[in-house]
Parts: structure tokens; C-alpha cells; sequence
């Protein structure tokens, strides 16, 4: 099909060779030459140019870097990927036992730690070896379970050890003195009641 008797385009719907005479192509020829300068094959939907294919509003900077690359089949990227990489996602405590037990992967799996014999209960449990209270004035607190207050403590002094009533307003029932540059008396003294001092034995 052709337009005009002059030079152009030429039109053509080309047909394979059965008798049906199928549509095998679609090509538009220029007539100067008789050169097929766009055809598109009705089997494999390929299409074929001649020359060189240009195109608006779209990234070429993009295409053009890629195309740079050469032949991406030979570069090797990753096609698939398993994350074997290892990380906590939580952690819980068992104070009965002292095991640290972390989980793993969101859930996957979990690990533990056994703390035992490094950590002092908070209930019950025996604490072997030395224990060292260090501050101002370190103190050890007693209380039942009547009451939120202290019932009674322990408190060390620069040079003595106090044995009081916090929740009777600091009263002391027992101290242990043991300097006389910091106390005028040294030695034991109940309340207000001086017991021993340098040698004497009771």
C-alpha cells in the first residue's frame, strides 16, 4: 500500500507461504531503495530497524551507564540470597537458676548463659567469700514484711559501726567505737550506757 506516485513509504502486510496466506510480518519500505526501514515480525513480535532507535522523556543517562557495563550475564550478580548472620533480638532472666537465656533470629532459635555462683540472689542463696560495702557511710538494711519501713540497720561510720532504728528515728541501740580521735569513748556502748574501753574485759 503506498500513498501517492511519488517517492515514500511503502506499507506492506507480508504473508508467509501456505495457502492461507497468514500474516507473517509487518514492514514499511522506503520505495527509493526498496529497503524495509521498520519491520515486526507477526510470529515472534521482534522488532527490527535498520538504523539507529532514539527516544524522548526517558532516562537515558541511566541506559547509557548500564550499556557501559558490557555484557551483564558475565558480571556475576546475586541472583539469591540466605542471611546466615547471627543476632539477639531478646533476652530474659531466670533468677531461680541464674540463666541468661537470649533469643535468636526474631525467634528462630536461642542460646543461654549460666551465671550461676556469679550473682547473689535476691532471695535465699549463699554468698561465699568477702563482701565489700564502699561509700560515705554504707549500711546493711533489715525489714519485715509488716511494714515499708526500715525495721533496723547496719551502718559504718568513719570509725565505728552503728546498730540503729531508721524508722524510729535513727535510734541507736548498739555501737561499736573504735577510735578516740573521732569518738571520745572507745568501744562497745549500748544507748547511752558506756560498756568497755582500752583493756577491760567485762
Amino acid at each position: 500500500m503506498k500513498r501517492g506516485s511519488g517517492a515514500g513509504l511503502w506499507l506492506k502486510f507480508q504473508t508467509d507461504s501456505t495457502a492461507t496466506n497468514d500474516v507473517s510480518q509487518f514492514v514499511i519500505r522506503r520505495s527509493t531503495d526498496n529497503v524495509d526501514i521498520l519491520s515486526i515480525s507477526a510470529t515472534s513480535g521482534n522488532l527490527t530497524v535498520p538504523g539507529t532507535l532514539s527516544a524522548s522523556g526517558y532516562n537515558n543517562t541511566n541506559w547509557d551507564t548500564a550499556y557501559g557495563w558490557g555484557d551483564h550475564a558475565s558480571v556475576g550478580y546475586i541472583t539469591g540470597f540466605t542471611n546466615t548472620n547471627e543476632f539477639t533480638t531478646g533476652a530474659t532472666f531466670n533468677s531461680g537458676d541464674g540463666v541468661l537465656t537470649f533469643t535468636r533470629n526474631n525467634g528462630g532459635d536461642t542460646y543461654t548463659v549460666d551465671l550461676d555462683g556469679r550473682y547473689l540472689q535476691l532471695g535465699g542463696g549463699t554468698l561465699t567469700g568477702d563482701l565489700t560495702l564502699s561509700g560515705v557511710n554504707p549500711q546493711i538494711n533489715f525489714n519485715g514484711t509488716s511494714d515499708a519501713g526500715v525495721d533496723m540497720a547496719i551502718k559504718a561510720t568513719p570509725e565505728g559501726l552503728d546498730f540503729y532504728e531508721p524508722e524510729d528515728g535513727n535510734k541507736i541501740h548498739f555501737q561499736i567505737l573504735d577510735d578516740t580521735g573521732v569518738n571520745t569513748a572507745f568501744g562497745l556502748q549500748v544507748e547511752e550506757t558506756y560498756v568497755k574501753n582500752t583493756s577491760i574485759i567485762l
